[in-house]
């Protein structure tokens, strides 16, 4: 159990782990989180290398092979398992991994209340046991596949993060080279100031839809499941109620999502980490929704909140005075939005594939880790897969 303080003279202050200390890609050892244990503890919850660290809780059958120092212990929502004389953890981590695919380990720790896979469900687990040196083949085995999986996979994903930078820079570049545009600033283009919405939510089953950071990636899609606050709270933010058309932009954390407000969400209301943005009529809102996406406003952010990377909160002021080129007439406004739309599409098209390619290989990594642990893929007769 975690002890802040110490209970006891003989107690001593230690590093050690904790759930979100273990990830699929290694361990976080990070020496500044500590607590206090007496002396038995320490030494009976010592982490050292080769030990395979499992979550109980959240998110179920995480793990990860220690490969670090010693001097570490490990806190009670993690399972330390260390593999008898002639067995091998790598095989066992993978087995785990296997079973996080499936539904198995939902089904193990009863998915319907809170999720915990405790120390008598985790030794009860009954899993496909071959002697050692089968073991060994096949961790040897998935340890070379899965790196070549996983080496394509952040390949598919730096293109995937260098693809949004050039479509930022697309983007932009039509806004220049608009034929009217005229140097401007955000205000300008506003009906009212940009603002942001409740401080302090409180949830109820029947009230005013509430649109929060992550609804903006499907606010259409999401408009009926909304979560919902009182009535009284949303009119004490009657500013920020939303209607049709006006523009739903993220200012906290992460910055630019933006989204148009459907007609079936008119009277909604919006989360302190979104502002509501209501432009002039002569204005056109999906336009203005793709300038919001180009890198000329990316980089005004980025500046505006000081590149603070850990909760960057971009102020009302700061926004209300971006500056763009926006075009004057509404010809050419009609003529750069078909542009842009064709940009936006063409971007999107690829980042699809590349989506599409990383949900394949994700696949292929999964199936090929329960073949090989369940004995349907004789790991010495393979010869590799292939991978896209």
């Amino acid at each position: 159990m975690l002890q802040p303080s110490p209970s006891d003279p003989t107690d001593v202050e230690v590093a050690y782990f904790k759930s979100s200390s273990v990830q699929w890609a290694g361990i976080n050892a990070d020496p500044g989180v500590r607590m206090w244990v007496s002396a038995r503890e320490r030494a009976e919850l010592g982490v050292r290398k080769g030990d395979l660290l499992v979550c109980e809780g959240g998110d179920v059958g995480r793990c990860a092979i220690y490969d670090g120092p010693e001097g570490f212990i490990f806190q009670n929502s993690i399972h330390r398992v260390r593999g008898r004389e002639g067995s091998d953890v790598r095989y066992f981590r993978y087995v785990m991994e296997a079973l996080h695919g499936s539904s198995w380990l939902d089904v193990l720790c009863n998915k319907a209340t809170i999720r915990h896979l405790t120390a008598d469900k985790l030794g009860m687990l009954e899993i496909p046991h071959p002697e050692g040196v089968v073991q060994r083949q096949i961790a040897d085995y998935l340890d070379a596949e899965v790196q070549r999986i996983d080496t394509v996979v952040r390949k598919r994903a730096e293109q995937s993060y260098l693809l949004q930078l050039r479509r930022a820079a697309a983007l932009a570049k039509e806004f220049d080279q608009a034929a009217s545009s005229e140097p401007t600033r955000l205000k300008y283009l506003m009906r009212n100031k940009p603002r942001y919405g409740v401080l302090v939510p409180e949830f109820v089953d029947d009230g005013v839809p509430f649109v929060r950071v992550n609804d903006l990636l499907d606010l259409q899609g999401r408009s009926a499941t909304l979560v919902r606050i009182p009535e009284t709270l949303s009119r004490q933010y009657a500013r920020t109620r939303i209607q049709p058309n006006d523009i739903l932009l993220s200012v906290v954390g992460t910055l630019g999502r933006a989204a148009l407000v459907p007609a079936e969400l008119e009277g909604a209301n919006v989360a302190r980490a979104v502002a509501s943005l209501r432009v002039r009529h002569d204005v056109d809102p999906g336009l203005f929704v793709r300038w919001i996406e180009t890198a000329d406003f990316m980089r005004q952010a980025v500046d505006a909140t000081g590149g603070d990377t850990a909760q960057p909160t971009l102020g009302m002021e700061d926004l209300a005075n971006f500056k763009l080129r926006w075009p004057t007439e509404a010809d050419e406004q009609r003529r750069l939005a078909q542009v842009v739309e064709e940009v936006a599409k063409h971007h999107d098209e690829l980042a699809a594939c590349y989506q599409k390619q990383t949900r394949l290989l994700a696949e292929l990594r999964r199936t090929l880790i329960t073949a090989a642990v369940t004995g349907q893929l004789d790991v010495t007769t393979a010869r590799g897969v292939r991978v896209p």
